[in-house]
C-alpha cells in the first residue's frame, strides 16, 4: 500500500478533524493541530473535495482514510481480532479495510461480511487468510479469546 508524498493543506476554508485511535471515530481538529501534532490522520474537507493526510514524524502522505487508519493504529487499539473456533475475522466497523483486502477476505470465504456490534464480521475466514490480512494491514491478529 504505497503512499503518495505531500504537504499539509494550507489556507482558510478547510474543515479539520482527526481520528482518535482510542475512540475509532473522527473528532473535531484544526490545521494548526495537524502541524504541530508528530503524528495522526487528519481529514481536510473543503469545497471542492476531500483529502486524507498521514503524518508521521516530520513526512505527510495522503492517502486513503482505510490505509491511513491501519497505519496509525498500535496493538494497544486491536481493530481486528480472529476466532478460530467460529472462523470469524472481526473489525471495527469504523476501520473497514482497504477495498482490495475486503474483496480478498469475501472471495477467501465466499461470504460477504455481517454487521454485528459495531464491527464487520467476515464469516468463513481460514486462520492463514485473517494472518495474511493483518500482516498486510500491518497489525497483529489477536484471537478473539485474548481481547
Amino acid at each position: 500500500m504505497a503512499l503518495e508524498e505531500r504537504t499539509i493543506p494550507v489556507g482558510a476554508g478547510w474543515t479539520v478533524s482527526r481520528f482518535s485511535k482510542s475512540g475509532l471515530a473522527w473528532v473535531p481538529s484544526s490545521a494548526a493541530a495537524a502541524h504541530s501534532l508528530p503524528a495522526g490522520l487528519f481529514r481536510f474537507g473543503g469545497e471542492y473535495g476531500t483529502t486524507y493526510i498521514l503524518k508521521q514524524g516530520a513526512r505527510t502522505w495522503s492517502c486513503s482514510p482505510a490505509v491511513g487508519k491501519f497505519r496509525i493504529l498500535t496493538r494497544r487499539h486491536r481493530p481486528l481480532s480472529y476466532n478460530a473456533a467460529t472462523r470469524e475475522l472481526t473489525v471495527a466497523a469504523t476501520c473497514r479495510p482497504p477495498e482490495l483486502i475486503e474483496r480478498a477476505l469475501t472471495i477467501a470465504s465466499g461470504h460477504l461480511p455481517v454487521f454485528r456490534d459495531k464491527s464487520l464480521v467476515y464469516t468463513g475466514v481460514g486462520r492463514m487468510t485473517a494472518q495474511t490480512a493483518a500482516a498486510v494491514l500491518g497489525q497483529r491478529l489477536y484471537s478473539a479469546a485474548n481481547t
